[in-house]
């Protein structure tokens, strides 16, 4: 649906949470500049709150 808008997206299942590939993620955010994560956890303290605490020390500058 999105391409028919236009849009490019990518989207990244990780299958396990360690390890994960972040090279590939570091990779995708640089070349989009965005990031979005979804997940099932609690409202503090979930993997996502970690992953996305890496993706700002290691791409900040490339986040739009």
């Amino acid at each position: 649906m999105a391409a028919q808008d236009g849009i490019s997206c990518e989207v990244i299942d990780l299958q396990t949470i360690y390890p994960y590939d972040f090279d590939t993620i570091a990779q995708s955010v640089n070349k989009t500049g965005r990031c979005i994560i979804s997940h099932e956890a609690p409202v503090t303290g979930g993997f996502g709150a970690e992953l996305s605490a890496r993706i700002q020390e290691k791409c900040f500058l490339r986040l739009v």
